[in-house]
């Protein structure tokens, strides 16, 4: 939106979340519109809206296989490719480690830059 030659961008929080028995979402989105006053959007599982090959792919790439070389790059089997689809799929706890940083390159090849997204995941993100 353009006001008297100036940019001014509208802040859009989106949260994505899994349907846990343990985590309300409608809660979650209270509290962070309580702390900021703005709009909160509840999404369905992010990566429900992006299942394919390429995605699992990106996703396989970041796993942490050895705890002693966490940056080490790795190679992935077709097999992993099949367990990262499946994942997508049908998202269950995964009982696999991500490099957190790498993890978010991939998501943020997938997201509006102008609003903040809160993704809750069945993957363990580590730094």
């Amino acid at each position: 939106m353009i006001y008297n030659n100036a940019l001014i961008i509208t802040m859009k929080i989106y949260l994505y979340g899994l349907d846990l028995p343990y985590l309300n979402l409608n809660d979650v989105k209270r509290y962070i519109h309580d702390l900021t006053g703005i709009d909160i959007i509840i999404k369905d599982e992010f990566f429900e809206q992006y299942i394919n090959e390429i995605i699992a792919e990106k996703i396989a790439y970041t796993r942490v296989l050895d705890h002693k070389k966490p940056f080490k790059k790795i190679k992935i089997s077709y097999d992993d490719l099949l367990e990262e689809l499946q994942l997508l799929e049908k998202p269950i706890i995964a009982d696999r480690l991500y490099d957190g940083y790498q993890f978010q390159l991939v998501t943020n090849e997938l997201l509006d830059e102008y609003a903040i997204h809160i993704i809750l995941s069945n993957r363990y993100l580590c730094t």
